[in-house]
């Protein structure tokens, strides 16, 4: 568990993340790597990589906090994201085609349930 003098406020949001003298970049907040989503603005929920949204409004998981994530944990599983292909890199056509495999095979719905898992027609 951190302590408080481990975090520091994030912008205006009231939330309050690792101190810059604890990063270990990349980091989203205080270091970001040059990926070509680094200017689309940021949001976190609790328990989730922090996301950064596309010019449509789509939340994708921000690679370098995704990157940190598999780092502590070892699982990619909260990369999982509704996908409209903004987050691949351009002229990646090995992760494009892993992007359309996972949109085509993972389509999610929520029912009076939960989530339940569809595959496409």
């Amino acid at each position: 568990m951190a302590e408080l003098t481990d975090l520091e406020p994030w912008g205006d949001s009231g939330l309050l993340i690792h101190a810059a003298r604890l990063c270990d970049p990349p980091c989203p907040f205080h270091a970001p790597s040059k990926h070509h989503m680094v200017t689309w603005p940021l949001s976190w929920r609790p328990y989730s990589p922090v996301e950064r949204h596309c010019p449509h409004g789509i939340g994708h998981p921000d690679p370098d906090s995704l990157t940190a994530l598999i780092r502590r944990t070892g699982s990619d599983a909260s990369g999982i994201h509704g996908c409209d292909g903004c987050c691949v890199e351009p002229g990646d056509e090995q992760q494009d085609a892993r992007e359309r495999r996972t949109a085509n095979a993972r389509t999610m719905v929520v029912d009076g349930a939960g989530l339940k898992k569809i595959r496409p027609r």
